[in-house]
């Protein structure tokens, strides 16, 4: 009788124990805020709405007009942005035709010098009512396994590259924020 006492008092602990870790789970899941994404204007020639989870980083890309990124979550975005007649002109004095497929072109030859270089997946659609391009592409970069998502714009008067990368293994869990950010962009 005295060990079938002691069975029942500790199933009883043990609900009591899991009822309040069930409970608690709840109500700090509750009252997690998930912080919306934050828009951010560049030169007065852009704005683009980045994760609220990510901060400005300076030493991503010098050439970039917008640098964001979150090393823990490992998810980075960047944005170049280059005058659509210099670009055309310079294509143009190699006898190339100067417009968006030669950019996009121009941008995919940043990586297919890369190890394992793999386009995914490459489609042609509207960004803020400007023609746009969207890649997927997978690449090894000094031995690590990279997913990109690059948005190529054709603005008014410039071409824009949005690049938006994070780690091969996280790209499930990142690349809906990594397009979100990505078709965001505004033109101003």
């Amino acid at each position: 009788m005295y060990l079938y006492r002691k069975i029942i008092k500790r199933n009883i602990i043990m609900k009591k124990l899991i009822t309040l870790g069930l409970a608690s789970v709840f109500f700090i899941s509750c009252n997690t805020k998930v912080e919306p994404p934050k828009e951010i204007k560049v030169k007065d020639l852009y704005t683009i709405e980045v994760s609220s989870t990510l901060a400005e980083i300076t030493d991503l890309q010098p050439e970039a007009s917008l640098q964001y990124g979150n090393k823990f979550k490992e998810l980075y975005i960047v944005a170049i942005d280059e005058d659509k007649n210099t670009f055309n002109q310079t294509i143009e004095a190699l006898g190339k035709k100067g417009d968006l497929a030669s950019y996009e072109a121009e941008v995919l030859s940043h990586y297919t010098g890369t190890k394992n270089y793999e386009l995914l997946n490459q489609k042609d659609l509207q960004i803020d009512g400007h023609n746009a391009k969207l890649l997927d592409i997978k690449a090894n970069v000094q031995g690590i396994d990279i997913y990109y998502k690059i948005g190529i714009v054709e603005g008014k008067a410039n071409y824009y590259r949005i690049i938006s990368w994070t780690l091969e293994k996280y790209k499930d869990a990142q690349n809906e924020t990594m397009e979100k950010m990505i078709l965001s962009f505004k033109e101003l």
